[in-house]
């Protein structure tokens, strides 16, 4: 059977294979809000209609909420999310109210559905990092990044499943959901890590844009397997506080989407300094008042690409990527870019590989948890019931005694 290209297309063979009486009023391949198809909507797109009377917030969020409900947990079982806010309707609700009010928009995601990597802490959500043992964990506060997308008019509408503790590239594996998350363009296909979550989520069209974040690949990864937009930043662009680390070296969260514009908006949004992050300093200067503003469809004119075959050589590599990543160079020598081909360093098959260990992750892991959850049991001690060790003591998979566990809905 020749595999779909496109998720347009998967999507239409999958809501016919679906089949799901409870379900069937929203089993079709493209949900429709007036006049406004949400799968693959972009941010001028849904805007565009708001300003015009067309739709509202309230109509955009439910139609994406209902494919959420067809393709997530049912039908193709993309298993994309680990939780849905329940109170989405209710923030669209405020951002229709506040429209009629002023009639413009609160910000740049205006009405805009927003999915978030599962290791950034949103308020009146849990924050699991993919970890069962944290599942009842709900932070007291929005990440400063997740602060700065409300303040724009986004809707945060799920957190996303990713490899656990952001401990993957290929995978999406984790103890909070069974089973992996399934690529939307063939189910049987991976969809890249530790931000996989997100890729899949955004490439089924169960929000606009999203939040990974980035050590080694993890939104370039999915970007890649997802067929989206994905941006890992520079360190100290955008602030870690708020996130679970993996590396707080090379830790970053990062913009994915559909498109490199609707990617870039997110990236603007973002941005900025943050006390409680030092990394944040060191960007003062280099930030630009606008990213989106620099997008130049001949900016690649002059620009020398190198491609270097040393690190995908034929033998190690599925044809089918190998045949893409050539169709790609061509588009690249088109839009204006001279290719090196190939671009050869000598020494590189004789370069050692750097030790990689697991202290720097024990080390950042212990000692943010520590300082999240204590504060949390300090400050709330009247709600939170501590429950004891998440792991027995002694028996941490992080070398030391575990940390207390705080259980509770805000």
């Amino acid at each position: 059977m020749e595999l779909p290209h496109h998720r347009r297309q998967f999507l239409q063979l999958a809501a016919g294979a679906a089949a799901l009486p409870a379900v069937s009023r929203f089993a079709v391949a493209q949900v429709q809000t007036d006049a406004i198809a949400i799968e693959e909507a972009t941010i001028a797109n849904l805007q565009a209609a708001y300003m015009a009377g067309r739709t509202t917030v309230r109509a955009v969020t439910q139609a994406h909420l209902d494919r959420i409900a067809v393709y997530d947990k049912r039908g193709p079982l993309i298993n994309s999310l680990i939780t849905v806010n329940s109170h989405a309707l209710d923030e669209a609700d405020r951002l229709d109210a506040a429209l009629r009010t002023t009639g413009g928009p609160v910000g740049p995601l205006h009405g805009i559905p927003v999915v978030v990597k599962d290791n950034i802490d949103v308020a009146g959500l849990p924050m699991t990092a993919g970890f069962q043992g944290w599942k009842n964990y709900y932070p007291p506060e929005d990440a400063p990044l997740i602060k700065r997308i409300r303040a724009a008019g986004g809707i945060i509408l799920a957190k996303a499943s990713l490899s656990e503790f952001t401990r993957g590239s290929g995978d999406n594996i984790n103890s909070v959901l069974p089973g992996f998350a399934r690529n939307p363009y063939n189910t049987a296909f991976g969809t890249g890590g530790s931000s996989g979550g997100t890729g899949a989520a955004l490439a089924a069209s169960f929000a606009v844009v999203g939040i990974g974040t980035d050590t080694g690949g993890s939104v370039r990864s999915p970007s890649a397997h997802n067929a989206l937009a994905g941006l890992r930043p520079t360190v100290g662009l955008v602030s870690r506080t708020g996130m679970t680390p993996n590396n707080s070296v090379r830790d970053t969260a990062g913009p994915m989407a559909r498109t490199v514009r609707d990617m870039t908006i997110l990236l603007d949004v973002i941005v900025g300094p943050d006390p409680d992050d030092p990394a944040t300093a060191r960007a003062e200067g280099h930030r630009l008042a606008t990213y989106t503003g620099a997008l130049r469809a001949d900016a690649l004119g002059g620009a020398r690409l190198g491609v270097l075959r040393q690190v995908f050589k034929e033998a190690v590599t599925d044809p089918l990527i190998i045949t893409q990543f050539e169709t790609t160079l061509a588009e690249l020598n088109a839009a204006g870019a001279e290719i090196i081909d190939p671009f050869v360093v000598p020494e590189l098959d004789t370069v050692p590989r750097p030790p990689q260990t697991a202290a720097r992750f024990k080390d950042d892991l212990i000692r943010k948890s520590k300082r999240k959850f204590y504060a949390v049991a300090k400050k709330r001690e009247q709600t939170f019931i501590r429950k004891g060790p998440l792991t027995p003591v002694g028996n941490s998979p992080f070398g030391s005694p575990s940390i207390p566990a705080c259980h509770s809905h805000p």
